[in-house]
């Protein structure tokens, strides 16, 4: 890819140097678009949780209730 790269760039009368500054910068900002894009996708479950009125989570976590944790909380209402 970086061959078909310099070729293009020479092509068009650009220098290497430049491809490459721009080589080295893309890799310190593909960092940051996969941070936030991780960021993005938990913030996205959270809402669609909050949405659909969430799992149900135990009060204690050290106490188990012998509940699942798949189970709503509407449905859990009725258990009771």
């Amino acid at each position: 890819m970086l061959a078909i790269l310099l070729a293009t760039a020479a092509s068009f009368h650009l220098s290497t140097a430049a491809v490459m500054m721009i080589l080295g910068v893309d890799a310190l900002i593909d960092m940051g678009r996969t941070g936030l894009n991780v960021i993005g996708n938990c913030l996205a479950s959270a809402v669609i949780d909050r949405w659909e009125n969430g799992v149900a989570r135990p009060t204690s976590p050290g106490i188990s209730s012998g509940l699942s944790f798949g189970r709503k909380r509407s449905e859990l209402s009725m258990l009771r």
